[in-house]
Formats: structure tokens, C-alpha cells, sequence
């Protein structure tokens, strides 16, 4: 997060002001012509030589509230968190009433050191003093997404009441509601994000998400054109695509995709397992075998994704099973059932999945169809 966002370098009314009336007018003058010279410095990321200029602006004048919070900020800048912590604690000392130095520990402690409750605890400070800066609920908003989504839907709410146009926070609530999958109260907010925010990926990609999930697939592909218009080297914008297509049936312009996808990134998994997943669709099961074996060369890392390898592989076996026993092949349905059997008890084997109760479910499906293609089987030679 860009400091200078989180606390604006600038002259303001503070306490301190009046305290400075035990500063002398030179001493006061040469503490802004330090600061200034800091600033620019600061601006530059020159942290080592800000540092010295603004910590002599404070001998000069003890009660000058933004020689510190740059000072907070500088120290931020090189991990020097104690006298990070030590240059906001003073603010809220001289200036109980000045929201930046709770706001400079929010940030120091939520954003990071990564503790989320301590960092709440001090935005919250600067919430108490002015309810209505939409920067500070947003930043608090983005903390309780870490341990607390309602909290964080609250805050979220209320600066878009506020300010319902507001960028960043039409961005992060947009992705907020996805990563929830609260695709429906999404929508709403996708149509204004695509309006005001057309050029940002990360809104685009979400909206894209809203309207696949909603079965707007036509406004996904055109989401997903244009991406690929401005990055058409992205090999995930096709698979994005791709699968649009494929919601619609349109399966040649899907595996068109997959396969631009698939040259973009030979070593994608996810392309793979789209192709499988379309093949299937199309019941041409070996070509869908053969592209989850790819995926499974490939090596997935995740159980979540070996699950989706895996689950791709087993509907695979299972719809090579059934075609084998509309053509009588029973040996090889048997050996398909078995396959299939074997797949789904690895998902199940893997744990908590999306796919662990239907793959128990299949497991003993499998095993029942296994038997019966034996008993058909035994009594033809019997017969």
C-alpha cells in the first residue's frame, strides 16, 4: 500500500499548532525548511538521508505533527518498525486529536507487520474522530477481510454510501463480494465498476466472473474480448473465453481458445483440464483421457487441483465405461469401471475437496456396475 496514501504529507490544524506557541519563530521556520528538504528526498525513496533532516526538524520544533508522521513513514521505509511505532505514538500524544498518527499505526501494524486486530484497533481511532473518511473505511474494510467478512462487508458499505463512485473502493468490495461467491449482490456493482473502471484488469476479470456465474455468458465473452484486445498474450484470457463459449455450446471456438491457450503456456494445467472437461461435454472420452494425463504429467501441487485432474480423468474412464457397454465390450467396460473406481477414490483419499462427496458417491456406483458387468459377462460364457 502506498504510504502516501494512507497519510497525506500535508499542513494541517492540530493541537500541536498551538503547543508550538513554546517554539520559537526561527526554530519554527528552520523545521519547515528541514521538512521540506525531507520531503523531497522521502519522494525519492532516499530514506537514509530523509531520515537525519527530519529527525532535526523535530529538535527544532517538538510539536511539529508532520515532521513525524514522515518520520513514521520513513522508518517504515528501511524496516525500522520500533522507531516506526515510536514517531506515530508521539502524534497521538501532542495531537490526541489529529486522526494520521492513529492512522499511521493502523497501517504499521495491519498492513505491515500483518497483525489485522491490532491495526483495526488503531484505525478505528481515527474512525472515532471522523466517520466519514472514506480512505480510512476503506483500509478498515480491507483488514476485516482477514478474520472478519462481516465486519468488512459493513465498512465496505458504508464508504460506497458514502461515496458510491468511489474507484478503489467499487474495486476491492466488487472482489470482495466474488472471492464470497456473492455473485447475485455482485452484479450491481460489477455494471458500475465496468463503467467507471474499464481499464483495470483485476475489475474486468472479476465482472467476468460475475456474469459467468450468472449465466450472462455473452457479457462475459465480451469482457473477455476485450482483454484479450489488450493483452493478447495472456494465454488466461482464452481460457476465460473458452469456457464462456463452451457455457454457450459453442464448443469449436471454445477449443479454438484452449488450444491458443494451450500455446501461450504448454505447461498449464488449467488448459488441460478444460480440454478434458470440454471433451467430455463431448463425449469423446479418449481425447479427454489423454488430456488429463497431460495435466497429470504436469505434475498439480494443490489437492485442489489434483482433485480437478483427477476428477476429469475418473468422468473420463466412467464415459469410456458406459460406451464400452453400449457396444457389448465387456471386457473393456470392466476394465474402464475399474479405472473409474480407482480415480474417484483418490479424490476421495485427498480429503475436504469440491469433489470428495460426489467421488464417494461414484465410488460405489462404479463398484456396482463393475459387478453387474461381470455377472452380463459370466452369463454369456455360461450361455
Amino acid at each position: 500500500m502506498n504510504l502516501m496514501f494512507v497519510l497525506p504529507f500535508m499542513f494541517c490544524a492540530t493541537e500541536g499548532a498551538v503547543l508550538q506557541k513554546k517554539v520559537s519563530e526561527e526554530n519554527r521556520t528552520e523545521a519547515r525548511h528541514l521538512y521540506a528538504r525531507a520531503m523531497a528526498y522521502l519522494s525519492q525513496k532516499k530514506y537514509d538521508v530523509a531520515i537525519p533532516l527530519l529527525e532535526d526538524a523535530k529538535k527544532k520544533d517538538p510539536y511539529f505533527v508532520e515532521a513525524y508522521i514522515a518520520l513514521g513513514n520513513a522508518y517504515i521505509g528501511i524496516k525500522d518498525t520500533a522507531n516506526a511505532r515510536k514517531s506515530f505514538l508521539q502524534v497521538t500524544k501532542i495531537a490526541p486529536k489529529d486522526k494520521r498518527g492513529y492512522q499511521g499505526l493502523g497501517f504499521l501494524y495491519g498492513f505491515y507487520l500483518r497483525k489485522y486486530e491490532k491495526g483495526i484497533f488503531w484505525y478505528k481511532k481515527a474512525y472515532q474522530l471522523d466517520k466519514n473518511d472514506v480512505n480510512n473505511l476503506l483500509v478498515m474494510a480491507r483488514l476485516y477481510e482477514k478474520f472478519n467478512k462481516d465486519s468488512a462487508d459493513f465498512y465496505y458499505r458504508k464508504l460506497l454510501t458514502l461515496n458510491p463512485e468511489h474507484p478503489e473502493g467499487l474495486k476491492r468490495y466488487l472482489t470482495f463480494l466474488v472471492d464470497n461467491k456473492r455473485y447475485d449482490e455482485a452484479v450491481p456493482y460489477a455494471e458500475r465498476a465496468i463503467e467507471k473502471l474499464s481499464n483495470d484488469e483485476l475489475v474486468m476479470e472479476s465482472a467476468f466472473k460475475v456474469y459467468i456465474q450468472m449465466g450472462k455468458a455473452k457479457k462475459a465473452i465480451e469482457i473477455a474480448n476485450g482483454l484479450i484486445k489488450n493483452d493478447p498474450n495472456n494465454y488466461i484470457y482464452y481460457l476465460m473465453r473458452g469456457e464462456a463459449y463452451a457455457s454457450l455450446n459453442r464448443y469449436k471456438e471454445a477449443l479454438a481458445d484452449y488450444d491458443r491457450a494451450e500455446i501461450l503456456n504448454p505447461n498449464s494445467i488449467g488448459v488441460h483440464v478444460r480440454k478434458a472437461i470440454l471433451y467430455n461435454d463431448l463425449k469423446n472420452y479418449s481425447k479427454a483421457l489423454k488430456e488429463g494425463k497431460k495435466a497429470i504429467e504436469l505434475g498439480p501441487k494443490t489437492e485442489e487441483l489434483q482433485s480437478i485432474v483427477y476428477y476429469v480423468i475418473a468422468e473420463s474412464y466412467k464415459g469410456l465405461a458406459l460406451s464400452y457397454e453400449n457396444k457389448k465390450n465387456w471386457d473393456s467396460a470392466l476394465r474402464a469401471w475399474e479405472n473409474a473406481r480407482t480415480w474417484y477414490s483418490r479424490i476421495y483419499s485427498l480429503g475436504d475437496t469440491p469433489y470428495r462427496d460426489y467421488a464417494l458417491k461414484m465410488i460405489t456406483y462404479s463398484k456396482k456396475k463393475w459387478e453387474k458387468v461381470k455377472r452380463i459377462k459370466l452369463g454369456i460364457s455360461e450361455g
